[in-house]
């Protein structure tokens, strides 16, 4: 049981050190379709799956690489070149994608609910240090001297938040 902590402790740390600059490395890198955070949500998951994902020595290189195989495994997949190319002729012509179809939009519309609801249910102070990180797009540093606390404290409280946020909507979803 033990072990498992420790595993879900490292992948929080990992997480938390490297999401926000592998998804900008992903945008500037690739732009979207696929939209970036898809792309590091997945490199992090093949992360977690691993075994015993301490035993990476250069966690960073491997979620770079990871996302990068990811996208251009994405763009050989004739699927999502035809879809890219459908997306392409929609924008063209006015069309509507399936993005707008009732049932996605309803999905879209209960996830975002859930994620709200467990945003709402945090602590004050670590709902307002995750919508700043996340929304203003401040970094630990600058949420840290706002608040008067430590940068890795400002990091701690906005993990465990995201992780909060995270399990509602697993949980929810498993349902």
């Amino acid at each position: 049981m033990a072990n498992s902590a420790n595993k879900l402790e490292e992948i929080k740390h990992i997480y938390s050190a490297h999401w926000k600059e592998l998804c900008g490395f992903i945008r500037s890198r690739f732009g979207s379709p696929p939209e970036a955070e898809d792309i590091a949500q997945a490199a992090f998951l093949k992360f977690a799956d691993q075994e015993d994902p301490t035993a990476v020595e250069n966690p960073k290189a491997y979620l770079y690489k990871t996302a990068r195989n990811l996208v251009v495994d994405y763009h050989r997949s004739p699927k999502n070149v035809l879809a890219t190319e459908d997306q392409i002729n929609e924008q063209e012509s006015g069309q509507t994608s399936d993005v707008w179809q009732p049932e996605n939009v309803l999905m879209s519309r209960q996830e975002a609910s859930i994620v709200e609801e467990a945003i709402m249910s945090l602590p004050e102070r670590d709902r307002a240090f995750l919508l700043m990180h996340r929304l203003e797009d401040l970094t630990y540093t600058e949420i840290a001297k706002r608040a008067n606390m430590s940068r890795s404290g400002v990091q701690k409280i906005i993990t465990q938040a995201m992780h909060k946020c995270l399990s509602a909507l697993q949980q929810r979803t498993e349902l």
